[in-house]
């Protein structure tokens, strides 16, 4: 109604009917489109939908964005609305407390209760109900959102604020009626002592109190329903039921709740998602759509926060169509030094499930921020670790659960690992090879061995000068030209300088079967002092320890094939050059 309005606050005629749907279209603003639709309902169909929604309505309307003055209609003065009939009020929307007190009185119990609105009790036979869902106290109309209070306050109006039961009945109107209500109202029993010291140790409420989320599927939404177990009692967060217990003599006593411990509980899943505070004190639980729960950016973060704060999550694998892991992942990355390699050890946890490297790799070619697990659970990789994690594999190949990097690829260690990943090994190689290298001029000149049979071209010279420079490094490389160019020659020269640089000095050949017997022959040509030993056929050695006494085991790729474990565990125990030849044409 649009009115004048008088220094003293009232209406002034004369009173005019608006059409609030004629405001809906003249507003942009979403809050003042919402209250001007619910006053809209209210005016055509007042009975129209379910309780839930009437009282959602009028939730939008208590709001008054606009902040419009508010009236309530006097019939009583004039069944028209005038300026006489109408009374100035406040609306508003407050907690409400709803309080049944059962007392004891010889034979029978007497249930009676009171509303507690802003710290003061008023009697329910008191209280003026007014448009089904309001009560009004003075002049102002509070909002009661909860329909149990409205069912109650409504109850004991009609039957003069006490219910009395005899005993004999109380049994089961405590199970059918009290019971029920205690989920939303507080109920006090009088004639029920506290717990004694003795009683709380026996039943074991003196053990820490434990909180719980409770997960569950209600068609497309989750619920998420927050419980205190005090001992053996499990006790929802937004219920008002008091906590009971009998001891071993068959006395029934009462457990005090830790409100503060609750609130702290309350007020930590508010913080976590913005929907959680319009659906404070609209029954048992909160509740989230499917989509929205399980969102990446969410469900993780959360569940972390509560685990942190030691609240035990239930019901999360029970969830339809799920298979999403609880767990956020935990990355950890090292990089160690072995004797040819970088080895970077990537550690990926969901809870108590690892990802494998070989499971982190195929999700990363397959560009998926999902990962399997072995459970069966499907681990959510972190956005920010993705890249980094394709970079990681690009740097080395993947041995049991480790990176293995070559040692001459280590600039790429030192700009995409950060810093604190790299062991102090790694970090002290890297600058050795970056001084190194930033200091380099020139490869030096290595004097040929005496023990070799032939004079090397100028060429050749520069080959063997190329295989020590890579060497002490420590690093792996390639020594490439046309054939019959002397590869084998500048190969057993550097084998021969070996012998000056380290004690022991194995090293494995490996070459095609056709150049088993060249290599023989140009051995013993050229260096005839080289203890060599073709491991191949008959020839095979069965103890790796026979190895040692020779600077050459000559095989073939096949024999590499067969036999890699045998020569895998003697390089991972002794210092061994492997040489693995080919021949190109082309």
């Amino acid at each position: 109604f649009e009115a004048g309005i008088s220094k003293d606050g009232k209406a002034k005629n004369a009173v005019k009917s608006i059409d609030a749907v004629d405001l809906v279209w003249k507003t942009e603003n979403i809050d003042e489109a919402k209250f001007y639709t619910a006053i809209s309902r209210f005016r055509d169909n007042p009975g129209f939908g379910t309780t839930s929604s009437v009282i959602e309505s009028l939730k939008v309307i208590v709001k008054n964005p606009l902040r419009y003055r508010a009236f309530y209609h006097s019939p009583k003065t004039n069944e028209q609305v005038t300026s006489n009939s109408l009374v100035p009020v406040q609306l508003r929307r407050l907690d409400i407390d709803l309080v049944l007190n059962v007392d004891l009185k010889n034979s029978f119990y007497e249930v009676s209760g009171v509303l507690l609105v802003e710290q003061k009790s008023y009697e329910l036979k008191l209280l003026q109900l007014r448009y089904d869902y309001f009560i009004l106290i003075g002049n102002t109309l509070y909002l009661i959102t909860n329909t149990d209070f409205i069912q109650v306050i409504d109850f004991f109006r009609k039957n003069n604020q006490k219910i009395i039961i005899h005993e004999s009945k109380f049994d089961e109107f405590q199970r059918s009626i009290l019971d029920k209500l205690e989920e939303h109202i507080t109920v006090k029993y009088s004639y029920i002592k506290a717990a004694t010291k003795k009683q709380l140790d026996e039943q074991g409420f003196n053990s820490p109190v434990e909180k719980i989320v409770y997960l569950s599927d209600h068609e497309n939404f989750i619920g998420i329903t927050p419980v205190v177990r005090y001992g053996n009692t499990e006790t929802p967060v937004f219920s008002r039921r008091t906590v009971k217990d009998t001891d071993k003599n068959g006395n029934v006593f009462t457990v005090e709740r830790d409100e503060e411990l609750e609130t702290r509980f309350t007020s930590l899943l508010l913080r976590q998602h913005p929907d959680f505070d319009e659906q404070l004190n609209q029954g048992d639980s909160f509740y989230l759509h499917k989509a929205k729960f399980l969102d990446e950016n969410w469900f993780p973060d959360a569940f972390e926060e509560w685990k942190s704060q030691g609240i035990l999550v239930l019901g999360f694998k029970d969830l339809k169509n799920n298979r999403l892991n609880e767990n956020k992942a935990k990355v950890s990355v090292k990089v160690n030094s072995g004797i040819d390699w970088f080895n970077a050890s990537l550690k990926v946890e969901f809870g108590r499930q690892k990802a494998g490297l070989k499971q982190l790799l195929k999700s990363i070619r397959n560009k998926s921020k999902y990962v399997q697990l072995d459970d069966g659970t499907i681990g959510i990789l972190p956005k920010e670790w993705i890249n980094k994690f394709s970079a990681y594999f690009q740097t080395g190949d993947i041995l049991d659960e480790l990176i293995r990097i070559p040692k001459n690829n280590f600039s790429t260690i030192n700009s995409i690992y950060e810093k604190e990943f790299l062991g102090k090994d790694v970090q002290k190689e890297i600058a050795i090879y970056t001084k190194a290298f930033s200091e380099f001029e020139k490869i030096k000149h290595v004097e040929v061995s005496g023990d070799l049979k032939a004079t090397l071209r100028h060429y050749q010279q520069q080959g063997l000068n190329w295989l020590n420079f890579l060497d002490d490094f420590n690093f792996g490389g390639c020594l490439a030209d046309d054939m019959g160019l002397g590869k084998t020659i500048q190969v057993i020269a550097f084998i021969l300088s070996q012998r000056t640089k380290h004690l022991h000095n194995t090293n494995l050949v490996v070459v095609p079967a056709s150049l088993i017997f060249n290599w023989q022959a140009e051995v013993e040509k050229f260096a005839p002092s080289i203890r060599i030993h073709t491991h191949y056929g008959n020839t095979k050695l069965k103890d790796k320890k026979s190895f040692d006494h020779y600077e050459i085991i000559l095989t073939t790729y096949g024999m590499l094939t067969s036999d890699i474990a045998i020569l895998k565990n003697y390089m991972q125990s002794t210092l061994i050059s492997c040489l693995l030849i080919s021949q190109y044409k082309e």
